[in-house]
This record gives structure tokens, C-alpha cells and sequence, in this order.
């Protein structure tokens, strides 16, 4: 379809590396420096071009032309406009093309804030980040990375976070269903435990998949990291930056190489910390995408498994003098495990406590190494209320116990209900102070799940479950049914509309049911966890012909960042030595027997070490390693 002559000419004009613009050649073909400025194929540029400027403008509209126009201007002269929106930080929205590859589609607008440098006159740029997820509102985090990025980078750089598209912005990705229909039954849980609940959990999917391609919000075949990257580069030009600087954390890291990837010549700093294996999460190795899930590649279930395995050894290790469980701890978790294999055990007010309710709240907890040593007394009360060794009785005040608001002592009777509320507060707190909540910790049933095998017992937020029209968030776009209409279910696909788009996987739902068998042995409870997160993926509706699937070899500007925690329990240090040996041009610093997911706050020598790159660009000459500040578990006299 092409467009009137006033539009066509328009589109005869393509972005150099630089940001001017130059004449398309007669045959459409853009220049090589016009598709690296893009992150585009060749094959997509030509039939951008080509598409835009043949012909005549038979069966277009005035409307089409201008959406078409404006997708242009988008990319050619990015801009934005600041407003103050408090605590310190400024807002603005961002137009972008829907799709970089067609401006026929037009264009939806992104959600930018930024915290300004506290010295203007040394000011170096701007720092732009990501939470992770995906999903992660990288919007409402720039003042956590602004705080513990610290003081030197607060004074020289803005720290800039970029909504990504479908999660924050114009366009979100909420499939809605029909009013009145009626959701496959599912027992609300945080990953499927048995034969009966695998059943619901692919009926489950294929429900949400079923209304994602019939009701599809335009947004979903858009949402690769690919073009969040796109994204990122058209707001480094907007804020005139010749090179961009970058940290991003957990997924963060993927969409960091893949930026690198797209865009090599452009990086000024970039530092990936909690790395993902860019890898394993696009294609996997050698063919395994066909029998492997995403979920399962990433190993994300081992580094789980190794970080509380790691920690009750280093609890042992102290003795009782540093870790007041030392003796019990280990054979405390292993028989609440056992107990809530056999079943769901009965919490005394009505609702029960289920095997993935314990996992999903630990694993929120492992988030954060500051946190753990609190976890110990927990397991321990836990065990003494669900599979008690001796009649219960009042709980000693152990050092170090957490009351409901996550600190202080226990003392009170060691009921389930007691228990897995103090449970529940400590993974409360974790996810509101990390910045990169576990996506995996809470349940994907429906808001009006048949509650059959317990509560929902964990912290964060939920991630891919359908919600009623009336109890959808305010960013979402409020369902227009008349007074009385019955309810329609709203799925939130923004984390399955990058993940699912972004990776390779097994086109049969039954291929996570026999990964389930793996797992679970190679990681007890966390192997299920990370793993059925991914299982909607099978012949998901959203796959978008623009992701990027590497390589991630190629050479950068500048030598990238890589930080990688010994004993991370969401992206496994094996990750980060996978992108080291992938990106040659790359640096790798070692959090030596470190615990939580990233390294922020948590050793003097690496926040060194990261400081000195993104200021002064200064790169280890090889390999380093550093030690957290402190031990995990410090004397309690």
C-alpha cells in the first residue's frame, strides 16, 4: 500500500548513525549506517522504505498518511518535555513507532522519568536503567537506583528510567475476554504441584492464550526487547546524548545485550548486574529450545536451590554463636517440604498452607543477603507449627527472630497462622525495598479461584493472572460495559509479552510437564517455580518477527560491565560467566561468596568498581573479584 506524494516524500528520508537525516536511494535501500543507527536487518529496512515511498496512494486515508508521518517524525527528531511529578523527579512521554519496521502502524508514546544531577555543571549525561522482570516499571525505580547507585553518580549523570512499552505508556498489554465468560476452573496456586492441577494449569493457557489472539491489544507483536532497545536508543537521542550510559539489573541485563548487540558503537558505559545468559533466554544451545523451556534454560531453579542450600551452610558453618538454628535449620526446611508434599495443612482460620505458598515466599526472601539470616528462625518456627518434634508450646525468643513487621523477636505461639504471617511480612518487606521484585512468588489463578488448597500467602505482585474489569489496575484501560453486564476476565500480559515474544521454546504445552520431572529433582520446589512460569508460551499468540536472537558477540564501543553474584537465587553467577565468554569485549566482576539477587549496597569494593567505570570509563584491566562488606551472619552478642 504506498501513500500520497506529500507523505511519500516524506518517507523518502531515512535516520543516520548520527541522528541527521539523508535520502533514501531509488531502490529503498537504506544505508548501512541508517540500519545500525535503527538496530535494523537489512531485509527490514528495505521493505520499510520500500513500502513507504512506491506507488500511489490507492485506498490510503489522510488519517493513515499522518500516523505514517508521525512515526517518521518519531524516529527522525525524538523529543521530549519534562514536568515536575515529585519526590524530586520529572516526567515526560516519548513517541515511538509501534513497529520500527512498518510507520504505517504509527506510533504509541512511552513513559520517561528522571531524577536530575545534583551538579548540573559536571554533569556528564544521562544514566539510564532498568528494574528487570520483564515488566519491571523502570519509571518508579529511578529513585532506588538514584539512592544506591550513589553520591558520585547522582552528582554527574540524570538517572533516566524508560517505561517499557506494554508496561508502562500509552498502550498496554491487557487482553480482555467477552463479559460473562466463564475462566477454566484452576485451584489458585503459585506453580502446579500434581497431575490434576498440570491439567488446569494448560487449560489455564490456553484460555489466556485463546484471548489474547482473539481480543489482541496492538501492543502485544510489539514488545520484544528488541524494540524496548529501539526505544531506549530513540530516548538517549532525544536527551542528546552521543553514546548511552546504562545499568540495568536482572532482566535488565538481557535488555542491556541486547542493546549492545543492536547498537556496538554506541556504548559510552554499560553495566549488566544479576545477568541473565542472553543466550539461554533467546534460543538456548545446540537445538534445545525444542524440548527446553525458557524457564528451565536459564537454570534460575538451581541458583535458587544453591543460594538457600549456601546459606544454611554458612549458618552451620557459624554455629550457634552466629546463627542460632545452626543445628536445625537444614533438616527443619526438609521436613516442612515433606510435610506439605503429602497435602496442604490446615491453617486454623479457614484457609490452608500449600508447598508452593512456602517456596514462593523463601524465594522472595533470598532477593536480599541483608534479609536471610532473618529466614533461619522463620524455618524454624515454621517446622514447629506445620510438622512439629515436640507439643507445641510458646516459641523461645531466638536472636534474630522476625516479628509481623519483619524485625525484632518472635514470641508468640508457633501456630501455622503465627508462623507463616511472619513469613509472609519478611518477603513483604524484601519486595518493597529490592527493586526487582521475584516475578515467580505469587499465585496464577484467578482473582475468584475455587480456593480449595489454601491462600494466596505470597508478596509480590501478581504477573500474569486475568482480573474482573472492576478490580483492574488505574493504568489499565477500564472495560465500557452498561450497569449490570456481567464481568469480562482481563489477562495482563506484560510479562509473557517480552518473555514469550523474546525466547524459543517447546511448541507442545505437555513438554513442561515432563520438565517438571527434571526440576523438581535437580531443585526441590524452586525448579517448578521458575519453571512453570514460561509453560503459556507454547504457541503464544504475541511472537514478534523483530525480536532479537543474537549473536551477542559483537565487539563494543567500550568494554561492558558484567557483575555476577556468587550465590544470586535468580540469575545463577553462571549467566554472568556465559555473557563474559560470549561478549570478548566485556570485563566480569565477581561477587565472591555473595548472596542476594545483584550486587547494590552490598560490597564498598564493587559499588568502587562500578563507580569508576560509568564516571571515568574506567575498565578493570582483567577479571576481578571482590568480597561482600560483611559475612552473611555477624555475631549476635
Amino acid at each position: 500500500m504506498s501513500l500520497t506524494r506529500p507523505a511519500a516524500a516524506a518517507a523518502a528520508v531515512l535516520i543516520t548513525a548520527g541522528g541527521g537525516l539523508v535520502a533514501a536511494s531509488p531502490s529503498g535501500a537504506a544505508p548501512a549506517a541508517s540500519r545500525s543507527a535503527l538496530g535494523l536487518t537489512t531485509a527490514a529496512t528495505t521493505t520499510v522504505t520500500t513500502s513507504v515511498t512506491a506507488g500511489s496512494a490507492i485506498g490510503r486515508s489522510p488519517k493513515d498518511d499522518a500516523k505514517t508521518a508521525s512515526a517518521l517524525r518519531a524516529m527522525a527528531s525524538p523529543k521530549v518535555t519534562w514536568t515536575r511529578c515529585g519526590s524530586g523527579l520529572q516526567c515526560a512521554t516519548l513517541e515511538v513507532p509501534l513497529d520500527y519496521d512498518d510507520p504505517t502502524l504509527g506510533t504509541t508514546r512511552l513513559s520517561i522519568s528522571r531524577r536530575p544531577a545534583d551538579n548540573p555543571s559536571q554533569r556528564i549525561g544521562s544514566l539510564f536503567t532498568n528494574p528487570g522482570g520483564p515488566g519491571g516499571p523502570a519509571t518508579q525505580t529511578v529513585g532506588y537506583f538514584a539512592k544506591d547507585l550513589g553520591a558520585q553518580v547522582r552528582k554527574r549523570f540524570d538517572i533516566v528510567g524508560v517505561g517499557p512499552r506494554g508496561i508502562e505508556g500509552q498502550d498496554l498489554a491487557m487482553c480482555f475476554g467477552k463479559p460473562g465468560e466463564q475462566m477454566p476452573q484452576l485451584d489458585e496456586h503459585a506453580f502446579p504441584l500434581w497431575d490434576k492441577e498440570f491439567a488446569q494449569h494448560l487449560a489455564y493457557d490456553r484460555a489466556y492464550r485463546k484471548t489474547c489472539a482473539t481480543a489482541m491489544p496492538r501492543i502485544l507483536k510489539h514488545m520484544s526487547t528488541a524494540d524496548t532497545a529501539r526505544d531506549m536508543d530513540l530516548a538517549r537521542r532525544a536527551l542528546g546524548d552521543k553514546q548511552i550510559s546504562y545499568y540495568g539489573i536482572s532482566y535488565g541485563s538481557y535488555l542491556g545485550a541486547t542493546y549492545a548487540a543492536l547498537y556496538p558503537n554506541n556504548i559510552r558505559a554499560l553495566v549488566v548486574d544479576g545477568v541473565l545468559d542472553p543466550v539461554a533466554w533467546a534460543t538456548g544451545r545446540g537445538g534445545e529450545h525444542r524440548t527446553k523451556p525458557v524457564t528451565e534454560r536459564l537454570k534460575s531453579h538451581l541458583g535458587a536451590h544453591e543460594a538457600l542450600m549456601s546459606a544454611f551452610t554458612e549458618c552451620e558453618r557459624g554455629g550457634t554463636s552466629l546463627c542460632a538454628e545452626a543445628k536445625t535449620v537444614r533438616k527443619d526446611w526438609e521436613a516442612i517440604l515433606a510435610t506439605l508434599s503429602k497435602g496442604p495443612v490446615d491453617m486454623g482460620d479457614g484457609n490452608y498452607l500449600r508447598y508452593d505458598d512456602v517456596i514462593g515466599l523463601a524465594l522472595q526472601v533470598l532477593y536480599s543477603a541483608d534479609d536471610i539470616p532473618q529466614l533461619m528462625p522463620l524455618i524454624t518456627e515454621l517446622r514447629q507449627a506445620v510438622a512439629p518434634t515436640t507439643p507445641k508450646k510458646p516459641a523461645r525468643k531466638a536472636s534474630g527472630s522476625a516479628t509481623a513487621d519483619g524485625n525484632g523477636t518472635a514470641g508468640a505461639t508457633a501456630t501455622p497462622k503465627v508462623a507463616v504471617a511472619r513469613l509472609k511480612a519478611l518477603a513483604a518487606k524484601v519486595d518493597r525495598e529490592h527493586p526487582t521484585p521475584a516475578p515467580l512468588s505469587d499465585s496464577t489463578a484467578p482473582k475468584d479461584a475455587h480456593r480449595t488448597n489454601g491462600p494466596l500467602m505470597s508478596a509480590g505482585a501478581l504477573r500474569s493472572a486475568p482480573v474482573t474489569s472492576a478490580s483492574s489496575s488505574s493504568s489499565a484501560p477500564a472495560a465500557e460495559e452498561p450497569p449490570g453486564e456481567p464481568e469480562a476476565p482481563v489477562y495482563s500480559a506484560g510479562f509473557h509479552g517480552v518473555l514469550c515474544s523474546d525466547s524459543l521454546n517447546p511448541q507442545d504445552p505437555k513438554a513442561w510437564i515432563t520438565a517438571d520431572r527434571r526440576v523438581k529433582w535437580q531443585a526441590p520446589g524452586f525448579g517448578p517455580a521458575w519453571l512453570w512460569s514460561s509453560s503459556v508460551c507454547a504457541g503464544w499468540p504475541g511472537m514478534n518477527p523483530d525480536a532479537y536472537r543474537g549473536p551477542f558477540t559483537k565487539a563494543t564501543s567500550t568494554p561492558v560491565l558484567i557483575i555476577g553474584n556468587h550465590h544470586d537465587p535468580a540469575t545463577p553467577y553462571s549467566g554472568a560467566v556465559a555473557y563474559r565468554k560470549e561478549l570478548k569485549t566485556s570485563r566480569l566482576i565477581t561477587l565472591t561468596n555473595g548472596y542476594g539477587h545483584g550486587a547494590l549496597g552490598v560490597s564498598t569494593c564493587v559499588d568502587k568498581l562500578r563507580t569508576q567505570y560509568l564516571v571515568n570509563r574506567l575498565v578493570p584491566a582483567s577479571d576481578t573479584s571482590c568480597k561482600p562488606d560483611h559475612p552473611l551472619f555477624t555475631r549476635l552478642d
